[in-house]
Formats: C-alpha cells, sequence, structure tokens
C-alpha cells in the first residue's frame, strides 16, 4: 500500500504531466509547479475515490508548497475517517463477502 505522500505525488505528477520523481516537498505549487487551485480541488476530488472518504476543501488553498498539499490531505483525510466511521455490515458465510440485511422480527407471543 502506497503512503498518502506517494499518492498525492503520483497525481500531482499526472495533473502536470512529469514523472513523480520530478516531484518534492519545497516545490512552490503556484511558482514551480504552476497548479491552479482547480487542479488541486481536481486531486482532492481523485484522492476522495481513493480514500473513500469526503474532504472538505475549503482550506486548500492555504497551501504554499508540495509540503503543504500532503500535509493538509494528511489531516483532512484523517478527520473524514475518523468523523465517518462506519460500522460493517454482518456478514453471511453463505453469501460469501456479500452484504446481507438483518431485519429484527419480534418472536410471535404464546397464549
Amino acid at each position: 500500500m502506497s503512503s498518502l505522500s506517494s499518492v498525492v505525488r503520483g497525481l500531482l505528477a499526472r495533473h502536470l504531466d512529469r514523472h513523480p520523481s520530478t516531484i518534492h516537498a519545497w516545490h512552490s505549487i503556484e511558482q514551480d509547479l504552476d497548479l491552479t487551485p482547480l487542479e488541486l480541488v481536481l486531486v482532492a476530488v481523485e484522492i476522495e475515490a481513493l480514500e473513500d472518504v469526503e474532504l472538505d476543501v475549503e482550506g486548500l488553498s492555504a497551501a504554499q508548497t508540495v509540503s503543504d498539499v500532503y500535509a493538509y490531505f494528511r489531516r483532512a483525510v484523517g478527520r473524514a475517517r475518523r468523523t465517518h466511521r462506519v460500522a460493517p455490515l454482518p456478514s453471511s458465510p453463505r453469501l460469501r463477502g456479500e452484504a446481507q440485511c438483518h431485519l429484527a422480527v419480534p418472536a410471535a407471543k404464546s397464549s
């Protein structure tokens, strides 16, 4: 499994049409990489899909360097995971990994 920083670097590289090894933490988002705020939001959307979370991108515009972007996504993904924990559904061996819905049915009263 790749670290989130590696994933972010790969996504930035794809948007910039360059190799990930040419993107460094000290690079300025605007001056060195010429990334627009829209491109950063598109990276956020891709991270949402990869990490299965919803991110608040409001603070992303404050990022000045690639290191700032890494830190922002690390915090945002961590926060999203903590606030949106979903309990796993009970599994059934006969479904072999498929989700199953369980309904509670009250027992019939005996007279």
